[in-house]
């Protein structure tokens, strides 16, 4: 298999291959440390993305491999996007806690579309080569909580 090292080597074999497990998993691999720029607005309290919604309600966020790589759409009167930098596996969080889908490169020929659900799994992927790079331990996956066992008989009775 060959190895993938960068976001643009990744969707480049998916705009050759197509999107299967095996691209998905490179490109979150990739993604993980790389630097990815959100087109946004920054307010005075913080910079909030630009998200788009298509015909059937789903949401999505955009991300670009090069900071102002392509111009996102404007209504007129409304002020240019600027970009902000993420780490895939930051962009990856937020796109999964907003419940949103990224299309990565957009209006481009590498332009490629994560849905929501893909976006979560690649976080695993992405949190990995994140850490490898950082130095720091990966991060676990929270595992569900349940509920603790109840007591037999015998130990309520031993408890009294």
């Amino acid at each position: 298999m060959t190895t993938i090292t960068t976001v643009r080597a990744a969707l480049q074999a998916i705009t050759r291959q197509g999107m299967c497990h095996r691209s998905l998993y490179q490109l979150g691999a990739a993604m993980g440390p790389a630097s990815l720029y959100v087109p946004g607005v920054t307010t005075s309290t913080r910079f909030e993305p630009l998200v788009r919604t298509d015909v059937t309600g789903r949401t999505w966020l955009q991300a670009f491999t090069a900071p102002r790589a392509h111009r996102a759409a404007v209504a007129p009167g409304d002020r240019a996007p600027e970009y902000q930098a993420f780490t895939g596996a930051s962009l990856l969080r937020l796109a999964g806690a907003m419940g949103s889908g990224i299309v990565l490169d957009g209006g481009t020929p590498l332009e490629c579309r994560v849905p929501a659900r893909a976006a979560q799994s690649l976080q695993v992927a992405a949190g990995y080569t994140e850490a490898l790079v950082s130095g720091a331990p990966a991060p676990r996956p929270v595992a569900p909580r349940t509920a603790a066992p109840r007591p037999t008989r015998a130990e309520a009775a031993l408890a009294s």
